[in-house]
């Protein structure tokens, strides 16, 4: 999963394999539903970890959607889209930790002026707006969220 684009996740169909049987075992009495709550767990249980934030979110979208129980073809979509939300986000989590040399969760805007200033077609107005944008208390520091703004609003 490390190296796959995130934008582009699908289950594999050996691991949609495993989710399928793992399904069966805890359906309710009509033969294809499952509890909402089981539903993390059963991913989990093939290699599929979202983490608490995405997973309660993941939750709330199917109870709101379906109720207390689901199908697993329910499931599909949304647990793909939450899937890569994360991923997205830690992406973005390990090339901050990168670009964070002093390892104070902060990337100082003259530093992040630089790299961005190397990307092909922008220029310095542009990148300076971007950092104005961005920097939300004008301080010249970037935290994390400043930062994961610019990479998925920029």
């Amino acid at each position: 999963m490390a190296d796959q684009d995130p934008e582009a996740f699908q289950v594999t169909e050996d691991k949609e394999r495993e989710l399928i049987k793992l399904w069966a075992e805890h359906q309710d009495a009509d033969g294809e539903r499952v509890p909402v709550n089981k539903v993390i767990d059963i991913y989990w249980n093939v290699g599929y970890i979202l983490g608490n934030e995405y997973s309660k979110q993941l939750v709330e979208e199917l109870t709101d959607t379906y109720g207390e129980l689901v199908s697993y073809q329910d499931t599909k979509e949304l647990f793909r889209q939450n899937m890569v939300k994360k991923l997205n986000l830690d992406f973005f989590k390990n090339l901050f930790r990168i670009l964070d040399k002093n390892k104070q969760g902060i990337i100082p805007a003259d530093n992040l002026k630089k790299i961005l200033s190397q990307l092909p077609d922008t220029n310095e107005e542009e990148v300076d707006a971007m950092i104005a944008a961005i920097d939300d208390d004008g301080n010249g520091e970037v935290d994390f969220n400043e930062f994961y703004g610019l990479m998925c609003d920029g």
